[in-house]
């Protein structure tokens, strides 16, 4: 760990001890909040814009942060809270936030890209009281979405990364998810721990791969939870399956209980009704311990067109 990290660490866990004690008032620990996540991420900019010349390296810091705090304060820095912290004194000055607005209307503001569409959402938010769901929900309903900018990481199913056996020494095939097996190797001799292999025919062979691309799964839809989660059956390979929760990367659906919710309930299931395969590919967890994904389904960029369809906004974090 860099000098300049630790002391931003630092800086960070000082600023979030100076939280409201517990046993004040619930306004009065929220708008606290608010102020603090604003000066963590002017903290966090001012070291990142130093460092912007030096390739991933802010995406390393944020990807450290929210490991180190989450540790320090149970888990409740999530990478894409971070990153949001950071947008957040990138998007909007000190003098510019106002008692009313809390952390949860921020959040949902920062998608907004348009600086006068946002305040105008501001004066409604502190003429109406609007809670962050009702706030959500009238940007479902009113507000344009940006198009959707991501494309599916390319993957295929069927590459298995080989583990060695630290015990016995026997080479296992890690399935994804945790899942290992031991399946025989046959038509290949001295593997090698962290190389990966597919079957072709009854035979496996040694294949390239880069970083990320075997997280790719066919699977069945489960229960569609809302408008961007559902839960999928994955087969992993050699009769093996297994039943996870998918949100879907770049999607932001309203709750299911508003109007735009429903919505956006009903066009997710149409997109996955009757459909006889379903590519899944995953990329990271959310704060809520469910996959981020993206469904691909008889040849459908699911997240796409949800947003394409009006059903959900383009979330770009």
């Amino acid at each position: 760990m860099s000098d300049e990290y630790a002391l931003l660490l630092a800086d960070l866990q000082a600023l979030c001890d100076q939280m409201a004690p517990r046993g004040s008032s619930r306004n009065r620990a929220d708008q606290e909040r608010t102020a603090l996540f604003w000066r963590m991420g002017r903290r966090i900019v001012d070291v990142v814009q130093n460092g912007k010349d030096r390739g991933d390296y802010g995406k390393r810091i944020l990807r450290q942060l929210s490991r180190d705090l989450s540790a320090h304060y149970g888990g409740d820095f999530s990478l894409r809270k971070v990153q949001y912290i950071r947008r957040f004194a990138i998007v909007y000055q000190q003098s510019q936030l106002q008692a009313g607005i809390l952390w949860s209307h921020y959040r949902e503001l920062l998608a907004i890209e348009d600086p006068a569409t946002r305040e105008a959402l501001e004066k409604r938010i502190i003429a109406e009281k609007l809670s962050r769901t009702q706030l959500e929900d009238l940007i479902a309903t009113s507000l344009p979405s940006a198009p959707f900018a991501f494309t599916p990481r390319p993957s295929s199913p069927g590459v298995f990364k080989v583990h060695i056996d630290p015990a016995s020494g026997r080479p296992l095939l890690d399935l994804g998810f945790g899942i290992l097996r031991d399946i025989p190797i046959r038509g290949l001799r001295h593997l090698r721990d962290g190389e990966y292999l597919t079957l072709r025919g009854e035979k496996f062979a040694r294949v390239d791969c880069e970083r990320g691309a075997r997280y790719c799964w066919s699977g069945c839809t489960g229960e569609i939870i809302d408008g961007d989660t559902v839960t999928m059956r994955l087969s992993l390979g050699f009769d093996t399956f297994i039943d996870e929760k998918m949100r879907l990367r770049g999607v932001d659906a309203a709750e299911r209980g508003t109007d735009a919710g429903k919505k956006a309930h009903r066009a997710l299931t149409r997109l996955l009704k009757n459909r006889k395969s379903v590519t899944v590919i995953t990329y990271s967890h959310d704060r809520y311990g469910r996959y981020v994904a993206d469904l691909i389904a008889d040849g459908v960029y699911v997240n796409k067109a949800l947003v394409d369809a009006g059903a959900a906004r383009f979330l770009r974090m």
